[in-house]
């Protein structure tokens, strides 16, 4: 039996179905776990906790949960992009895979939740996303590499400057149809129930 204390992301809960919930950890990826139900029914998809993870075989737990972060601070207005980032790690991302580099990448949403309070801001966080997992359109057209440079920099680097003269011109209409191309690309893009959240035009569009 392994154990590990660590911070971990709740993707989905299955209550009151199962008593498992679905984790994006650092070291382990995405996992499913078998929870307690008292701790269970506390868990909400978005929650940021510390947990003990066991493992037997190919059977994990968890237990000794402690509840860091429940993301209020995104608002109304912005909980579509939090539950489509959820989603797209859910389905997105294998099961028992080290995923640190998107682990990173998502933790930035609540340590530098600021960052990401602009839509073009929000898509510049998904295209580094498919990036980080190798999903990439199919569509020879959406290769340019002014786009190209400004989703391969830095995990922040989308938010530096002025977001309007980086993605000036049809800027944003080429980020938008960049990431439908990437789900569509994908074998699970049509079991997404946020999609909405992409196909609603910006101010800017």
């Amino acid at each position: 039996m392994a154990s590990l204390i660590s911070q971990a992301l709740v993707l989905r809960t299955y209550m009151p179905y199962s008593q498992k919930v679905s984790l994006l950890i650092s070291g382990k990826g995405r996992i499913d776990a078998v929870v307690p139900r008292a701790i269970a029914e506390r868990l909400s998809n978005g929650a940021l906790v510390q947990c003990m993870v066991r493992t037997w075989g190919s059977t994990q737990s968890v237990s000794q949960v402690e509840l860091l972060e429940v993301p209020f601070h995104w608002g109304v207005a912005h909980l579509p992009f939090l539950h489509h980032v959820l989603e797209l790690c859910y389905y997105f991302l294998p099961l028992n895979q080290e995923s640190d580099d998107i682990v990173d990448l998502v933790q930035l949403l609540y340590t530098m939740p600021e960052l990401f309070k602009e839509t073009g801001a929000q898509k510049i966080f998904l295209s580094k996303f498919f990036q980080k997992i190798g999903l990439y359109p199919f569509d020879r057209a959406s290769y340019d590499a002014r786009f190209l440079r400004l989703i391969l920099g830095p995990n922040d680097s989308s938010v530096e400057g002025s977001l309007s003269e980086k993605l000036a011109g049809n800027g944003y209409k080429q980020l938008k149809r960049w990431l439908l191309g990437c789900i569509s690309a994908h074998p699970y893009g049509y079991r997404l129930k946020t999609i909405d959240f992409l196909k609603k035009l910006d101010v800017h569009e």
